[in-house]
């Protein structure tokens, strides 16, 4: 209800303002009786600041207004979080997301606040989109049994070149997982444990983000008949290997601690051989594990990854205590791996104990976004800038080899009985090579030139580095070479190299010992002299500095 005194004439005109502001208008007439009772209308937004005027309906200069602020509260939520997009030209847009019992997915009165139309291309603009609609506030229905997903489209202002995403992880609510990700891949570029930080910075132009939320995942893992190499990447119920495997056979679930050890429970981080008597695709359900910390013993350790596809370049491996070249998975043989897949176990070999750190990064896809088991199988075409050698005997016993390198032309396969050479020959890409020496024991295989065949940007060593790393880059031509360093933002903050490099293999040091702690990229271009075609070669990649 609604009250006032006033020695205001004939019927009145009541307004509401919102901190000072005119928000709407309550009623254009009513009798000047003292009294007006004010159903408020379901959409009307929540607020703490709000008055009401009083006038004279035909005369707005008499008025009465009221002395105090009042609240209006809005329709129960289950949480609601300010998700800010701006740009580096100062505009700013704050969406709001969350969820209440009775929401839907479409627009709710009460809950929901429309965008305007989309405007032109050039010109920033942010929102929230569901059922065709464009929303600055959009709530859903409360939900946790299964994915809750808003979808943020945005576009850059014509002259601006960062896009920027901010929030407050503590207007979260206390239960399930909340990553933002980008559309396009489902997660490949952008992977962001929205707990864990309060932003996010768009420097490659994505122009589609999803938040996505659930309270657990559903993991899914092929498995193959005999010995499995096998991980765990969720927070689980219970442990015990049969509760998450339950036609694995008996008693065949080993660890290793220097030596193989008979266990029951599966921990995370850890890898572990379990056998089956047929092949079956299983699945468990949990918690996403998005970092690890695993303490490993000098020599060999088998080890698991968290919930995501975990390049063997993201370890933090502050220490430096990996060996190069040793992690090794297995799918029936061995392969050297590139990658750490969730729910496999893996070897790795270290020079010293210590520790090191997994991490699902802005870069790695969410465990709910990988590919199908099946897929990730086939490890082997995968790994780009390895060059592969398939071994096969008389029997169709096989082994997969990979050694570093982008191209096998101009490579020679030299043949040796003991420590006697007795033959060699060139190989080429897609060649097939039959050895018919029987008593051939060992095969060698080498560049015909000290020249490289293409041009190789090597990853930095080391990698984490405090302060000071090496960058080595291989030509294998004459060419203008320009080596620049770039932070998080896209923006060149050192050039290293910026002149002409003969062909051949070359190194720069690089100190960042006056730069703050974070990621970094390093970018080479090289323009090849020594044709007329000018050929271009652009490499980036990304190193971290710990300090």
């Amino acid at each position: 209800d609604i009250t006032w005194t006033g020695a205001i004439s004939g019927n009145v005109r009541i307004k509401l303002y919102d901190d000072g502001d005119f928000d709407s208008e309550i009623t254009s007439s009513t009798p000047n009786s003292g009294l007006y009772s004010w159903n408020i209308p379901i959409d009307q937004s929540p607020g703490t600041e709000y008055k009401v005027k009083i006038t004279k309906v035909d005369d707005d200069d008499v008025t009465d207004k009221s002395d105090d602020d009042f609240t209006i509260t809005g329709p129960p939520l289950d949480f609601k979080v300010d998700f800010l997009v701006s740009d580096n030209c100062s505009h700013l847009q704050n969406l709001i997301f969350g969820t209440a019992p009775d929401a839907t997915d479409c627009f709710d009165l009460g809950y929901d606040r429309y965008a305007a139309p989309a405007p032109p291309l050039g010109i920033f603009d942010a929102v929230f989109t569901s059922c065709n609609d464009r929303f600055l506030k959009d709530i859903r229905e409360t939900n946790q049994n299964d994915v809750t997903i808003w979808d943020v489209i945005y576009q850059r202002k014509s002259g601006c070149s960062t896009i920027n995403f901010n929030w407050d992880p503590g207007q979260l609510p206390s239960g399930g997982n909340f990553h933002l990700i980008d559309f396009q891949t489902g997660g490949s570029l952008v992977n962001i444990d929205m707990r864990s930080t309060d932003n996010y910075t768009d420097i490659i132009d994505l122009d589609h983000l999803q938040i996505i939320f659930n309270y657990s995942t559903t993991f899914s893992t092929e498995i193959d008949e005999g010995f499995n190499m096998i991980s765990l990447p969720l927070e689980v119920v219970s442990n015990f290997y049969l509760d998450l495997f339950p036609n694995a056979i008996p008693n065949t679930l080993f660890g290793f601690d220097e030596v193989y050890i008979l266990t029951e429970n599966i921990i995370p981080g850890e890898g572990y051989w379990l056998r089956f008597d047929s092949p079956e695709t299983v699945t468990i359900e949990g918690t996403e594990i998005q970092m690890l910390e695993l303490n490993l013993k000098l020599g060999w350790n088998m080890i698991g990854g968290p919930a995501c596809n975990l390049p063997l370049s993201s370890i933090i491996d502050g220490a430096g205590i990996i060996i190069p070249n040793t992690l090794m998975g297995f799918n029936g043989v061995y392969y050297l791996a590139d990658t750490i897949l969730p729910g496999d176990g893996y070897w790795i070999r270290t020079n010293d104990s210590g520790t090191i750190i997994l991490v699902c990064s802005a870069l790695v896809p969410p465990l709910a976004n990988l590919p199908k088991a099946d897929e990730t199988k086939s490890i082997f075409a995968d790994l780009t800038g390895f060059i592969t050698i398939d071994l096969e005997d008389s029997k169709g016993n096989s082994q997969r080899l990979f050694f570093a390198g982008n191209c096998i032309d101009g490579y020679l396969v030299k043949e040796y009985v003991g420590n006697v050479e007795t033959g060699k020959r060139e190989i080429s890409d897609g060649m097939e090579l039959l050895i018919t020496n029987q008593n051939v024991d060992l095969l060698k295989i080498q560049l015909n030139s000290i020249i490289p065949t293409g041009v190789v940007l090597g990853q930095n060593y080391p990698n984490p580095f405090n302060p000071g790393t090496i960058i080595k880059y291989q030509l294998p031509f004459k060419a203008n070479v320009k080596l620049q360093i770039i932070n998080s933002l896209g923006q060149e903050i050192r050039i290293l190299v910026n002149e002409e490099k003969a062909a051949g293999s070359h190194e720069v040091e690089f100190d960042g010992s006056k730069l703050a702690s974070g990621i970094y990229f390093y970018r080479i271009q090289a323009v090849d002299l020594s044709s007329s075609s000018g050929q271009v070669f652009d490499e980036t990649k990304k190193m971290i500095l710990m300090k």
